[in-house]
């Protein structure tokens, strides 16, 4: 659990999570109606080049702080810098079957926006209509998974629509939030901002205070 200090020292972040939590709900109920959920033990969406996974570094900021508070800032910045963009994001764990995790992610709560609308969530076509987004390895599975939940959003089903959510993140602070990076230069600049921001400010890591569990795949 993030420091609520912490938190406060950054615009928009308080309102972020709250945004995540509303997404987090909105997106278990169209589930739920939808019904269908991800394929068991897939992960084929984190296990692709990080530089396809596109977040702005507000969006990592949580994931940043929980890095930060918990003492793996320096390690993650260390690791990253040792990444190039066509391995896959940071927190993909390829033996979490082995560690018995749900999915592929070791920081599954603090994860961004596009990892949490994937799957889930509708675009607009041209002509407003809404489309939804699933993933092509679930539609190969069920095959008339598409058009079933086609017909139940044309019949009000209550799906999250991305851009919708998008925006709402891009108010809250609109500097941070405006450029998209792959998701492990978002978390390597969302890092080092924090750090910095924090040690300017006289804060340093206190990895007991709340006690936390560490990401699955730090060292």
């Amino acid at each position: 659990m993030l420091d609520k200090e912490y938190i406060e020292q950054f615009n928009g972040v308080k309102e972020l999570l709250k945004v995540f939590d509303e997404l987090d709900r909105h997106i278990t109920m169209y589930s739920s109606k939808a019904g269908y959920t991800c394929l068991k033990n897939c992960a084929n969406c984190c296990n692709r080049a990080s530089y396809h996974i596109e977040t702005s570094v507000f969006e990592m900021i949580p994931a940043a702080l929980y890095l930060w508070q918990n003492g793996y800032s320096e390690e993650f910045i260390m690791k990253l810098n040792s990444m190039d963009d066509s391995q896959p994001c940071v927190f993909y764990t390829p033996d979490f079957l082995k560690k018995n995790m749900e999915g592929g992610c070791g920081l599954y709560h603090y994860r961004g926006l596009i990892c949490r609308v994937f799957n889930f969530s509708a675009i607009h076509s041209k002509d407003g209509a809404l489309l939804p987004v699933i993933c092509k390895y679930l539609k190969q599975s069920e095959p008339d998974l598409e058009k079933t939940v086609l017909e139940k959003i044309a019949k009000g089903l209550d799906v999250p629509v991305s851009v919708n959510y998008h925006d709402q993140i891009l108010y809250l602070n609109y500097p941070l939030a405006l450029e998209k990076f792959g998701i492990n230069e978002s978390l390597k600049k969302a890092l080092e901002y924090v750090s910095f921001r924090l040690s300017v400010l006289g804060y340093t890591p206190n990895p007991d205070s709340p006690p936390n569990s560490p990401p699955v795949n730090a060292a």
